[in-house]
């Protein structure tokens, strides 16, 4: 009886391991909460403690720069504060991927192209099929634009 117990023991303590690796804990964070209503928190990437975060710009402009139905991005800013209201003011610059023969208010960013998770952003225009991906540094902003082969 007691082997039965040890071996049962040891089965379970090698399962919960193998339980424990296959779950990253950042897959159950949801950067989208706060950013409807009166939350004002942005959805872009950031450090901890971070100098830069980036996050779209819609119009119309709401405090966070970020809107949860289909909208104009008007671009990517730098700088945003959580939980103020404090969108892209101050002078900030806009990162906005563009080509030949594209217009600048035919950027719609759908939400079923968007994928918003902790570190990481990216979204497709549908109009011009350009992907957008955002990460950041302690001190930097990462942006890639993969542009349609066409």
């Amino acid at each position: 009886m007691k082997s039965k117990i040890i071996t049962l023991s040891v089965l379970l303590l090698f399962s919960a391991n193998t339980f424990a690796q296959d779950t990253k804990l950042t897959d159950y964070v949801d950067p989208r909460i706060g950013s409807e209503g009166l939350g004002r928190v942005f959805i872009g990437p950031s450090c901890p403690y971070g100098m830069v975060k980036p996050s779209p710009d819609c119009t119309p402009r709401p405090n966070s720069g970020w809107l949860p139905m289909p909208e104009q991005v008007d671009g990517f800013s730098q700088v945003h504060v959580s939980g103020t209201g404090g969108g892209p003011k101050y002078g900030n610059i806009l990162v906005m991927p563009f080509g030949d023969g594209m217009d600048r208010t035919k950027h719609i960013d759908h939400r079923k192209y968007e994928t918003i998770k902790l570190g990481y952003y990216t979204t497709q225009f549908q109009a011009s099929g350009i992907q957008t991906e955002i990460t950041t540094a302690p001190k930097a902003s990462f942006y890639r634009f993969t542009y349609p082969k066409d």
